[in-house]
């Protein structure tokens, strides 16, 4: 994710096939697993702000994904905190994490529920299931984020299992995975 990845900022609800994809495109499975592995499963991500909050679809394109498989995105702006929703196959959670020093997904930080609708399918790229998620404007506000303006954050997307340290990810990411400074920017569009 070389450049800002753009969020536009909707008074309605927009139809999440409309908007640019985030992708896992870096991947992290050191000596330990083949590149076929759990962490090369095909991810993305698709948000957008509405009413000071934001919108998440999150996908995986897996046909009868683990318990332990995850989806999640973290993300901060301005403060010492950063927010992680945490997609799983029986449900979503929110935590807020400090940005330093650099969190670890393994073990998995805890949370609170999220509500999130669950969906699953199969289309030109296969099977694939997920969930849409909104995200209040405290929320945002608890990482540090304020969608109702011109601005900039920094995420990154993730796909792991909580049984394995393998990930892949959005942008380049080291050990810890969840280091603010190797996320990518998003820019906010009104």
């Amino acid at each position: 994710m070389p450049e800002a990845f753009p969020v536009s900022v909707s008074r309605a609800p927009l139809v999440a096939d409309t908007l640019p994809a985030l992708k896992t495109a870096h991947f992290v499975h050191g000596e330990a697993l083949a590149s076929r592995d759990v962490a090369k499963v095909y991810t993305y991500a698709r948000l957008y702000a509405l009413g000071g909050g934001l919108r998440l679809s999150l996908f995986a394109f897996e046909r009868q994904p683990a318990p332990e498989s995850r989806v999640a995105f973290a993300f901060g702006g301005n403060g010492g905190r950063l927010a992680l929703v945490t997609l799983a196959p029986g449900g979503a959670e929110l935590a807020f994490l400090p940005r330093e020093p650099a969190p670890s997904l393994w073990p998995q930080p805890a949370g609170a529920a999220l509500e999130a609708e669950p969906f699953a399918g199969v289309d030109e790229q296969g099977w694939y299931w997920g969930a849409q998620l909104a995200l209040s404007p405290k929320d945002a506000a608890g990482a540090g984020c304020d969608f109702t303006r011109p601005g900039s954050f920094y995420g990154a997307l993730y796909k792991y299992r909580t049984d394995n340290e393998a990930f892949g990810c959005s942008v380049r990411a080291g050990q810890p995975p969840l280091d603010f400074s190797a996320f990518g920017r998003f820019e906010i569009l009104l």
